[in-house]
């Protein structure tokens, strides 16, 4: 029995022999490497987006071009003599004229209020878009100081 012991010891390296092996600190440098050169490159490419969004990006124009609708009456004050039929004529077209011009009125309302929310709308989103800039960077600026911590405790 103890020849297949001593077989079996034989076949084994021996304790004081040299042993190849792979460091594992190889392969984390590696990848810390590689996690570096990725944190660059979204570090490059998180600036260059948060650039364009905080110095005016794609931005849509605030103008609105609306046409405002120019109605005209057509109804005049017509004089029958004196009768109830003056009076009904006139008052008609009192009111048309009237109705008319408060219409048009309200147009020229309606798009000084659209064209004042355009204005800002365009003022919010450029708020907007200098606020993500801002946040995509540091974003960007905190990945690469990450990787840049793990790669310097190698």
């Amino acid at each position: 029995m103890q020849d297949d012991e001593n077989a079996a010891i034989a076949g084994a390296p021996s304790l004081d022999a040299p042993v190849e092996s792979t460091s594992p600190r190889k392969g984390r440098t590696l990848i810390q490497g590689v996690s570096l050169v990725l944190a660059s490159l979204w570090l490059i490419a998180s600036i260059v987006v948060g650039a364009v969004l905080m110095l005016g990006g794609p931005t849509q124009p605030a103008d609105s071009t609306t046409t405002l609708p120019n109605l005209t009456s057509s109804a005049t004050k017509e004089l029958y003599g004196g009768d109830a039929y003056t009076g009904i004529q006139n008052a008609a077209a009192d009111t048309e004229n009237a109705v008319v011009k408060g219409t048009n009125g309200l147009a020229q309302l309606q798009l000084s209020i659209a064209q004042s929310q355009a204005a800002a709308d365009k003022g919010a989103a450029k708020n907007l878009e200098f606020g993500l800039g801002f946040l995509i960077i540091g974003v960007g600026v905190l990945t690469f100081t990450s990787a840049l911590q793990r790669f310097g405790r190698r």
